[in-house]
């Protein structure tokens, strides 16, 4: 059994533990009357502790939460623990944060409930960046699944991590199709069984051949065909690992117009040449002296 003086030396010690401590530690009453406040509960909630000490913890409580606060009460005073939960709470200036606590029925020599320990943490800008994060994926999200051109994301050893909707419609296949496979099923032969060899030797020597240039380059979709694709490959770090993005963009329609104007254009010289060859042959003086020049041209 510890002396007296034993028990009064941890009691000493463990009170300057919680008043060191950064968490928000304090005593209550079952009713929720205020016993004792450390320097961790001051500087997240504004009170000094002589402001809230025997006024009831319900202060730091907004009233859109009371319902739950009073649960959590009736808990405590069935001897049960409320462990790992967040709730929104009010400091001093009325600004509300987010917290993260526990708490813990206390109970006398007799085994009598007689109050409550409170262990308070403020998560307020942990929270604001994990919204932060999740906005942020969202409008990521956004971006690939309404994007006209195919994104797709690859790890270092070409296997595929995301697939939007416009590479899905582009290359015949859905996004289970082809994540978690090889890229290499998206390109041609020879592309296909040169494309793992195009990563290592870049990784191995950082020599650029696509990443950061744009070129143009042969597609196959799902059902065997080949098409022309322009492909843009940018290069990017998360943490420790490396990904691949490839922005593919279909240019079958680009180059069916480009030869359709090809055409036309053929089409329009020859028209010129035959009106003007039509207008010499009007002329006999004209039409002899074309024909000089072209028996020239042939001796020549």
């Amino acid at each position: 059994m510890p002396t007296l003086s034993q028990t009064e030396e941890m009691h000493a010690l463990l009170s300057a533990t919680v008043e060191l401590c950064e968490d928000a530690v304090f005593l209550t009453t079952l009713e929720g009357i205020v016993l004792s406040w450390n320097a961790g509960a001051e500087e997240i909630f504004g009170y000094k502790a002589e402001e809230i000490i025997g006024k009831s913890v319900s202060l730091l409580v907004p009233r859109d939460q009371v319902k739950t606060f009073r649960h959590f009460q009736d808990r405590l005073q069935r001897g049960e623990r409320v462990s790992n939960y967040e709730a929104t709470r009010i400091k001093k200036d009325g600004r509300r944060i987010q917290v993260a606590f526990h708490l813990f029925p206390l109970k006398n020599a007799e085994d009598r409930i007689v109050g409550v320990a409170s262990i308070l943490r403020d998560i307020t800008a942990h929270k604001r960046s994990d919204d932060a994060q999740r906005e942020n994926e969202a409008r990521i999200r956004g971006i690939l699944e309404t994007a006209v051109d195919g994104i797709i994301t690859i790890y270092e050893n070409g296997i595929v991590e995301s697939f939007n909707p416009a590479a899905a419609r582009i290359f015949g296949y859905t996004a289970e199709e082809v994540i978690g496979k090889s890229v290499n099923i998206l390109m041609p032969s020879p592309y296909q069984e040169q494309h793992d060899s195009y990563i290592s030797n870049y990784l191995a020597t950082g020599a650029k051949k696509i990443i950061g240039i744009g070129r143009e380059v042969s597609g196959r979709r799902k059902d065997g065909s080949v098409f022309p694709v322009h492909l843009s490959v940018s290069e990017v770090h998360i943490g420790t690992r490396r990904l691949f993005t490839g922005i593919v963009r279909d240019l079958t329609e680009q180059k069916r117009l480009e030869r359709q104007v090809l055409h036309g254009e053929r089409l329009a010289t020859i028209g010129k040449m035959a009106a003007k060859v039509a207008h010499e042959i009007r002329s006999p003086l004209s039409s002899i002296s074309l024909n000089a020049e072209l028996l020239g041209d042939e001796l020549d």
